[in-house]
């Protein structure tokens, strides 16, 4: 196991910063009730310093296969999702980085999965989504065993029509007997997502609470199919301790805020420069004549989304990684629930953050000498 001590300082810049009169708001902004706008030069309360502490990787007795999310729980252990096709598990270490065990497995048996969304843990629990076998899975964080399942049966919501024909693809546990669930709707080039309130016996037990845009694709024409585009913005929905809700469209840094019903709160807004995207760009992504036409048939953005990811941590602050001109690294900005500007940092693209704790930032990254994936935890603190 590698345990490094060097320590990363990331200094504050204006990378992503744009200086238009502070009253300043886009025109398919204006109208939004209720909403804070943030002047654009800005200060950061606060600086960040960074230490990696540890490293979460193979070994003799582990082999990764296409790592996806990060949960930790209270006592420091830190749970890995591997998605790779026939293998489906979650890996256990403990604080020290050292390999416990694998949860789960590829299959249809009780606890075991074909696909894995989402790791969280909850009340000495960790639950686990497989949208293939519409279930959430649910185990004991201090004996690693499977307890049981939560049956996400379609026959609990027959009775919605907004639901017909469509199949939950995300959850976010608020207690031990609600969660938000959300349910994927593919509408041409865009796909939607349905929120509702469910109970720990898989039951919906609210009214739609929200809907919004997830994703935006290259359609085909004739509406033979879409190809995934990386240069359209994506919805985010977040809850924080308090049971609200937050939503960001990633065109902008945008947030909405919302109670547990759904009923709209406040916004809050921070001007943001765009970077500027190029027609050869977006064409040349795949070599692909269908992909080609998609892109042809759909349009080309003008510009890049303002963010590329969003991270709530146990403060309810929000860390969001930005996208700048550079192709090595973004800048990350850390806001606090009300839109504070607390700190920036800029971090390599090849990092991508999965989780934040009250005091680690934890990402997944490849091995600079193999290329293999790992989990890598700093340590940070603010100055």
């Amino acid at each position: 196991m590698k345990h490094l001590s060097l320590v990363f300082l990331f200094l504050l810049s204006c990378g992503g910063c744009i200086n238009p009169d502070s009253n300043e708001i886009p025109d398919h902004l204006k109208g939004i009730e209720n909403l804070k706008v943030y002047p654009s030069d800005e200060s950061a309360e606060h600086s960040i310093q960074f230490e990696q502490a540890r490293v979460f990787e193979e070994s003799d007795e582990l082999i990764f296969g296409r790592l996806r999310n990060v949960a930790v729980d209270d006592s420091g252990r830190v749970y890995i999702s591997d998605a790779a096709q026939s293998r489906a598990t979650i890996h256990v270490f403990d604080a020290n980085g050292s390999y416990i065990s694998s949860i789960g497995g590829y299959g249809e048996g009780p606890g075991e999965f074909r696909s894995i969304i989402s790791p969280q843990i909850h009340d000495e629990k960790l639950y686990a989504m497989d949208v293939r076998q519409m279930r959430i899975n649910i185990y004991n964080i201090n004996s690693f065993e499977y307890q049981n399942s939560i049956q996400l049966n379609p026959g609990n919501w027959s009775h919605i029509e907004e639901l017909s024909n469509i199949f939950p693809s995300d959850f976010i546990i608020l207690d031990s007997n609600r969660f938000l669930l959300s349910f994927i709707k593919i509408e041409k080039h865009q796909y939607l997502h349905y929120h509702y309130l469910m109970n720990n016996s898989g039951e919906i037990i609210s009214d739609m609470i929200l809907d919004q845009v997830q994703s935006e694709h290259f359609e085909l024409p004739d509406n033979r199919g879409v190809y995934h585009s990386p240069y359209s913005p994506s919805g985010n929905i977040k809850v924080s301790s308090a049971d609200e809700i937050y939503t960001i469209w990633t065109e902008d840094v945008l947030f909405k805020k919302y109670s547990l019903n759904g009923e709209y709160l406040s916004a809050f807004y921070h001007p943001f420069a765009n970077k500027t995207l190029s027609n050869s760009e977006v064409l040349n992504y795949l070599e692909n004549e269908e992909y080609k036409a998609a892109v042809r048939n759909t349009g080309i953005p003008e510009k890049w989304p303002a963010v590329r990811s969003v991270v709530m941590d146990d403060k309810d602050n929000f860390w969001l990684e930005t996208i700048t001109e550079s192709e090595t690294e973004n800048q990350w900005w850390v806001l606090s629930s009300n839109g504070e500007l607390l700190s920036k940092f800029n971090f390599p693209t090849s990092k991508s953050s999965r989780i934040v704790t009250d005091d680690a930032f934890f990402a997944l990254e490849s091995d600079p000498d193999t290329g293999i994936q790992r989990a890598v935890k700093y340590q940070y603190r603010f100055e």
